[in-house]
């Protein structure tokens, strides 16, 4: 009996946070044990808004003499705000073996932050929300007369921000002993590099008393 083929795509960004303007770098990696017929390999990423929440609906009985019931209706809408159009990366068939195909494009400056967030108001009953901002990176081997191989990858992306301006608070307060018994005053400042970190960043930090 003849060896299975096996066909594996493998999508890697050379880091998981971008800022706004940044270059996304990355490399597409293709195994397979077979000649892959297909026009190629292309890149795209995508932006996605979406949000969900619950309202309150009163729907009237049939009968007169019973009060309008209280239904909790879900309400949906999404949106693709921002599309980059597919980049190939490699054109034409791809022979059985190992195929590592990098890749990189610039971001627009003016993409909102991603982010997730999901709460609840009111009671009684409690109405449920949410809202999020995706970015994905899809890889496609676009085959010849077979389903597509596909592979993702989210990516968090912050906007840009001006330079880095320090932070200062300070704060003063009665030394007490005993709950009763005043020592002095004592007088504390601290300041912080900036007030806008990035993951991976070192926040720096200076504390005076």
């Amino acid at each position: 009996p003849g060896s299975e083929q096996t066909t594996m795509i493998r999508l890697q960004t050379n880091k998981p946070v971008y800022i706004g303007g940044e270059v996304i770098e990355g490399v597409v990696t293709v195994e397979t044990s077979e000649m892959l017929h297909c026009h190629g390999v292309k890149i795209e990423i995508e932006g996605k808004e979406k949000c969900e929440f619950e309202r309150i609906e009163y729907q009237r009985s049939q009968v007169p003499e019973e009060p309008p019931k209280i239904v909790t209706v879900e309400e949906e809408g999404k949106r693709e705000f921002f599309e980059r159009k597919a980049t190939w990366v490699h054109q034409g068939a791809i022979p059985p073996g190992r195929l590592d195909l990098p890749f990189s494009f610039p971001l627009p400056t003016n993409l909102p932050g991603s982010f997730h967030l999901k709460g609840k108001r009111g009671s009684s009953p409690s109405l449920k929300w949410s809202g999020k901002v995706d970015y994905t990176v899809k890889a496609v081997v676009d085959l010849d007369g077979r389903k597509d191989l596909k592979a993702k990858q989210r990516v968090i992306v912050h906007e840009p921000h001006g330079p880095p301006k320090p932070v200062t608070r300070q704060e003063s307060g009665a030394v007490m002993c005993c709950l009763c018994f005043n020592r002095g005053m004592v007088h504390m400042s601290g300041t912080m590099s900036t007030a806008v970190v990035y993951p991976g960043e070192v926040i720096r930090i200076n504390l005076e008393v």
